[in-house]
């Protein structure tokens, strides 16, 4: 296999999520606009 085909996806840190997570509870902010905020597809912020 490839070295391209092996990298590994990009994960969120505790804090980076920590902070989209209080957009959304501090903020009232929707999931999916906390998510456009911090320039993340939804997907990255449920894992």
């Amino acid at each position: 296999m490839d070295e391209q085909a092996k990298k590994k996806r990009p994960t969120c840190s505790d804090e980076f999520k920590e902070y989209a997570v209080r957009l959304v509870v501090v903020e009232g902010y929707s999931f999916k606009k906390a998510c456009q905020t911090v320039d993340v597809c939804e997907a990255a912020l449920r894992s």
